[in-house]
């Protein structure tokens, strides 16, 4: 515990960092507190035979005292207790002492519940969390799914950075639930089209484009062509605890390499240029990349592509591969990379939300390894300038319906309702800003010409409308931001909409988020735990780090005969393998075996500083060293009239705190802020509300 003068008319005093919900009797209204039990902070200088004279003093017994506190306070930490008092008379009582700097009562906790994200669309990603809920109609069976939300409160990533390399389509890295876990290359200067780092790569801030697209070569930027490298970047890591769309599996950073021209074809040598990027960057640049995530595949092997395979694993890289979506047996037709003969290769089949293999999935009781969740899977979705994605164009006062076919994109723009009319001739569009314009297709006219004279005129937005059945792609609009939406109608749909001109019409861009299906899918779920992996224990080999994956599946029975391990994904068995409710990594890092339980750590001091190793492990601090405690300080100086009372706490990751206060430590406490978010390794508050009230007791507990 700690406290402050809060300036010279109101004083702060911080309780300790509580480590839990209050228990089931708490909850049900009972005491949150042991009655007649209090903690009690003295001041510096006095000693722990101080405390037990004050506790004589005033007719309680002192329980225990916390050596490892009073050391490091300068004053003793102690626990007392009453037979005649209640907490309330006693906390009352002690804060009159002038020996005494905070009191508090003994308040009850319980164990820590799993993480569960406040991501608005959390609850549609059965793979992370399946409670049977229906997902697109299907209704799903309770616990098929990688139990993330368990595994992420027994998870650490406060072993520095970790990066998976995505070599895919590109990655829309300026998708809101992206942009927060782009990989940086800390050695490059945006923009300033040199080599910083001497890697042969010209601003490759975020990664790199090794194919180019259309009449645009190779350059520094990984913007997605598609939709595909976007949807597999959330799944590894989508921005988690955001309050906004979707959870990743975990914390790593997206490396964006783009090795598809198209979004949906990919050339050997860019891929073989991708894996060799992400294992140079690893080996020469001190890129923590942990895994490549390779959702592609084919039935002829290269052998330069298994070459840069096997480099990447003598460089500590685990390549995760797609098994295939053609339902065949891996075994008999082979499908490559998944197939290959590398060590580094994890090969995945796809689960759908039933625990049963996916209809499309290939399989192969040699060739595949394990299987993850790869149907109906939500996550980040792009829509780039030259995609042809389904969306929909709404003329608003009749109530008819079109399909765009293709649009361009601007990231600004999720749906867009003006006015439309029609312009006879794009060359010439005037009057016409702040309207969407609707024009014939000229298919003699530069790709893209229409849609930047529409821009220029200040046009909101673009509909071109056919003559004949088809319609165009703008495959040279360039980068997604630079264009505003543009819907392409077909000849039954252009009449129906140039009849009703000018009116209002709302062009509907597709969410940001998609369910796709797939192994696609299913392979960014191991990539995610591989980074998880990585994150616990750093110090593994490619093989361990494998063999932690493979050894801890589901056992499932429609899969003992399809994938080798004859399992379903599950982190939380690789977290925690001996099952005791404490995440492995912590184990071997103090204990060094898994051999104790739960109900030892919960009921052993090791270091005997008053908190027990469970407690410890809950709040991120150390069970051998009675210098590592979990309290809250207050900020030098803590107390400002302008911005109230600041104070700090030692915190976790995969953790979110509920910080309370109070006036009288022996009434209740008001919520000030719940799922307030970890920030390893320590968390700062501020109440603003603070600068004119009287004495404050602060305390944080983890929901």
């Amino acid at each position: 515990m700690s406290t402050r003068q809060a300036g010279a008319w109101a004083t702060a005093v911080i309780a300790f960092l509580s480590v839990g919900l209050l228990d089931q009797a708490a909850a049900a209204g009972a005491s949150e507190y042991v009655e007649g039990e209090v903690l009690v902070k003295f001041k510096r200088g006095h000693t722990e035979a101080a405390a037990r004279l004050c506790a004589d003093e005033n007719g309680v017994g002192t329980r225990r005292v916390f050596r490892g506190l009073s050391s490091r306070h300068g004053g003793a930490c102690v626990h007392l207790v009453s037979r005649t008092e209640t907490t309330a008379q006693l906390v009352a009582r002690l804060r009159k002492d002038p020996r005494v700097e905070a009191v508090s009562p003994n308040y009850i906790r319980r164990i820590d519940a799993p993480f569960y994200p406040n991501d608005a669309q959390f609850t549609n990603q059965w793979f992370l969390h399946n409670t049977g809920q229906k997902i697109l109609g299907v209704n799903g069976t309770a616990d098929a799914d990688i139990d993330a939300p368990e595994a992420w409160a027994l998870h650490t990533d406060g072993t520095g950075e970790v990066v998976v390399a995505v070599a895919d389509t590109g990655v829309f890295y300026t998708h809101p639930d992206l942009q927060a876990v782009i990989w940086t290359n800390p050695g490059e200067i945006p923009g300033n089209a040199l080599d910083d780092d001497g890697n042969g790569y010209t601003n490759d801030v975020h990664g790199y484009d090794f194919c180019g697209d259309g009449a645009n070569p190779p350059d520094a930027c990984p913007m997605d062509v598609g939709y595909h490298g976007t949807h597999v970047s959330g799944i590894i890591a989508g921005a988690i605890n955001n309050a906004i769309g979707i959870a990743g599996v975990s914390r790593a950073k997206i490396m964006a390499l783009k090795i598809s021209p198209d979004g949906t074809s990919i050339d050997d040598a860019s891929a073989v240029e991708a894996i060799e990027y992400a294992t140079m960057m690893r080996l020469s640049n001190h890129v923590n990349v942990v895994a490549i995530n390779c959702s592609f595949g084919g039935t002829t092997e290269v052998l330069l592509e298994r070459d840069a395979i096997r480099m990447a694993g003598d460089a500590g890289i685990v390549v995760c591969a797609a098994a295939g979506n053609n339902g065949n047996n891996n075994d008999i037709i082979l499908y490559y990379p998944a197939c290959s003969d590398a060590s580094n290769i994890i090969a995945v089949a796809a689960t759908d939300n039933r625990d049963k293999l996916a209809g499309f999935s290939n399989y192969g009781l040699t060739n595949v390894d394990l299987a993850a969740p790869g149907s109906n899977i939500l996550s980040t979705y792009s829509t780039p300038s030259y995609s042809s994605i389904t969306g929909t164009l709404k003329v608003v006062s009749s109530g008819s319906t079109y399909t765009v076919l293709t649009y361009a994109y601007s990231s600004a723009t999720t749906g867009l309702t003006a006015m439309a009319r029609f312009c006879p001739v794009w060359t010439n569009i005037t009057g016409m800003a702040g309207q969407i314009a609707v024009m014939k297709w000229d298919s003699v006219a530069p790709d893209g010409a229409q849609v930047r004279a529409a821009m220029n005129a200040g046009c909101v937005g673009v509909v071109l409308h056919h003559y004949s059945g088809g319609y165009n792609q703008f495959a040279t609009l360039g980068s997604p931001d630079e264009w505003i939406p543009t819907a392409n109608l077909q000849l039954g749909d252009r009449l129906s909409l140039t009849s009703q001109l000018p009116n209002v019409v709302t062009l509907t861009l597709p969410p940001p988020y998609q369910y796709l299906d797939g192994t696609s899918m299913a392979t960014p779920v191991v990539a995610g735990a591989v980074a998880m992996m990585a994150m616990q224990f750093p110090g593994d080999t490619v093989a361990q780090r494998i063999n932690r994956i493979l050894s801890s599946v589901d056992p499932k029975t429609n899969l003992t005969t399809k994938v080798a391990t004859g399992g379903r994904l599950n982190i939380l068995n690789a977290t925690d393998t001996d099952h005791d409710g404490v995440g492995d990594w912590w184990e071997m890092r103090n204990f060094g075996s898994l051999t104790a339980n739960l109900a030892t750590y919960q009921g052993q001091d090791t270091d005997h500083d008053g908190f027990s190793d469970y407690q410890e492990f809950l709040t991120g601090s150390s069970p051998t060293n009675a210098q590592s405690v979990s309290v809250l300080e207050a900020e030098s100086p803590g107390f400002s009239k302008s911005t109230g009372f600041s104070f700090r706490w030692n915190s976790t990751a995969y953790r979110t705190y509920s910080v309370e206060r109070s006036t009288n430590m022996g009434a209740s406490f008001t919520p000030l802020a719940t799922n307030v978010p970890a920030s390893p390794p320590n968390n700062l508050y501020v109440d603003g509300s603070a600068t004119n009230l009287p004495s404050l007791f602060y305390r944080v507990t983890i929901p």
